[in-house]
């Protein structure tokens, strides 16, 4: 399949020679210069490929606002195959985001090897050895009504390397006068997901958004939530150790969303959410509420003689649950191939490029690179995710990520039945056939992604929060409930020496298998 680079904003199906008479002539001196040739054009028609319909549309859509000579960043589309695409900035400052189609995915299978992928990095570099491939994104159908989010995030990703304002912020940038604004409602997170999300359905029951304020500004207008950086969500799975019964909660952060698409961000987005997720137990609270319409976090014991999930009634149940029961929280993040999402991140999940993405965070900062034994963290797991359309029970939501589809709100939602387990434990570590065992029980999904999830080093982001709190103020918003962020006491409230992770993972906890990749 010829490669072919399409000049002007308009679908390239539709454009004509100026002669459309001479298209059929043998080349020669009196035929106009931009006349294609039947080849050409018949290559050009063919390329569109796997973006029809809504795909198609969706495509020019983006295609239409990135080259509009208006656009201060302006990014060329050229066609790489039938199923990838590539918007590529100026020819001095080559950087790239590939767009890939993928086609309705039955099979989760496709996603273990996800073949379009690789397809696509592999044109992309015969096409352009010397571009530099910033993130390839898979698009589904969840995502062809959301154009313009896709094109703000190819947008931000090109700006933040090619503009030298943004290439030289660091922490020094803030200095006395600007602080962090960290709002916890979570109706202004899903607001905020909402307004920049490239797909229709993001995950997580709790979050936060972290917002640039200008503390003159901020005195002169009473309370001002500030410009927004980045939002995070996040949500609890508990993994039963099968021997004792006590239940290990893994916070995962399921998205990182920031307008600056760069992975120096991440020097402020991981100490914010080791405090806000782990230090202030944000994590537990979509089951602080006790009622009829409430997730009951008792519900995660059976009781064995009536084979009824317990409930928590109230506070000293909570308490006693908690002792009882519950172990140290573990900080985790999903890392999804094919997402939107800020560029570099999949290294966290690659030892050998540990070193590559943490350089980025300590230049930001400005020290001196030692993140000790452990690297970035721990992968722990491989899972396919997909998205919730219809189901057996019409209880269940539609457009939901399969994530949110934990223990607790399935046996919520459904009778519970020893076949929700599969929620409660990673005893099967094929991703495969435990996607197909969740499908079993929540009805008609369709795979998405894949995803690794990541244990973070807590020894990592206790190193470079010290350094944050040292340079930066972080406040939370005076209509939120927890207390203020104090980054000074980091490594007392959220860590003990010596440990390198939020607490300890018992092997027993995740089954066999799947601990490293």
């Amino acid at each position: 399949m010829a490669v072919v680079t399409v000049g002007n904003a308009g679908d390239g199906q539709n454009q004509k020679p100026e002669n459309p008479g001479a298209v059929g002539t043998a080349g020669g001196a009196n035929q106009p210069a931009n006349v294609l040739k039947l080849t050409d054009m018949f290559a050009k028609l063919s390329s569109h490929g796997g973006w029809s319909g809504d795909a198609a549309e969706y495509l020019m859509a983006i295609r239409k606002i990135l080259e509009d000579p208006g656009m201060t960043v302006k990014a060329k589309m050229t066609y790489l195959s039938d199923d990838a695409v590539a918007f590529c900035t100026s020819e001095d400052k080559t950087f790239s985001v590939v767009l890939v189609r993928e086609s309705d995915i039955a099979n989760p299978q496709a996603l273990v090897a996800d073949a379009k992928f690789f397809t696509a990095r592999d044109a992309f570099h015969a096409v352009f050895p010397n571009h530099k491939l910033m993130n390839i994104v898979s698009c589904n159908r969840f995502m062809f009504n959301r154009p313009n989010q896709m094109a703000a995030y190819i947008t931000q990703v090109l700006t933040a390397k090619t503009d030298d304002q943004i290439s030289g912020f660091n922490v020094n940038s803030f200095g006395s006068q600007f602080h962090i604004n960290v709002d916890t409602e979570m109706s202004n997170v899903r607001q905020f997901f909402d307004a920049h999300s490239t797909s229709n359905v993001v995950s997580g029951d709790f979050g936060f958004i972290a917002s640039l304020m200008d503390k003159n500004e901020n005195r002169l207008h009473n309370f001002n939530p500030g410009t927004p950086m980045f939002g995070v969500t996040g949500y609890v799975e508990f993994i039963r150790n099968e021997s004792t019964g006590i239940l290990t909660p893994m916070v995962h952060v399921t998205d990182i969303l920031s307008v600056l698409a760069d992975p120096k961000i991440m020097a402020i987005a991981l100490p914010l959410i080791g405090e806000v997720f782990i230090g202030n137990n944000l994590w537990r609270q979509p089951y602080t509420s006790i009622g009829k319409s409430d997730i009951n976090i008792g519900n995660l014991i059976v009781d064995q003689a009536s084979q009824k999930p317990l409930e928590v009634k109230n506070d000293a149940d909570f308490r006693k649950l908690f002792h009882d029961w519950i172990g140290a929280p573990i900080l985790c993040i999903d890392i999804k191939m094919g997402a939107a999402s800020i560029p570099g991140i999949n290294k966290i999940t690659r030892p050998s490029d540990h070193d590559l993405f943490s350089k980025e965070i300590y230049d930001f900062l400005g020290i001196s690179p030692s993140i000790g034994d452990g690297g970035l963290g721990q992968n722990i797991f491989k899972e396919i995710i997909g998205v919730v359309e219809t189901s057996k029970s019409s209880k269940f939501t539609n457009l939901m990520d399969t994530r949110d589809v934990t223990y607790l709100f399935a046996v919520s939602k459904l009778k519970w039945s020893p076949k929700l387990d599969v929620l409660l434990c990673r005893s099967d570590s094929d991703p495969v056939r435990r996607f197909e065992m969740i499908r079993d029980i929540i009805g008609e999904v369709a795979p998405t992604h894949s995803s690794i999830t990541t244990m973070l080093n807590g020894t990592f982001i206790r190193t470079i929060a010290n350094t944050l709190a040292a340079k930066v103020t972080v406040n939370m918003p005076t209509s939120s409930d927890m207390p203020s962020i104090d980054l000074t006491n980091f490594a007392n409230k959220a860590y003990q020496p010596g440990i390198p992770v939020f607490g300890q993972a018992n092997a027993s906890s995740f089954g066999s298998g799947y601990h490293i990749f």
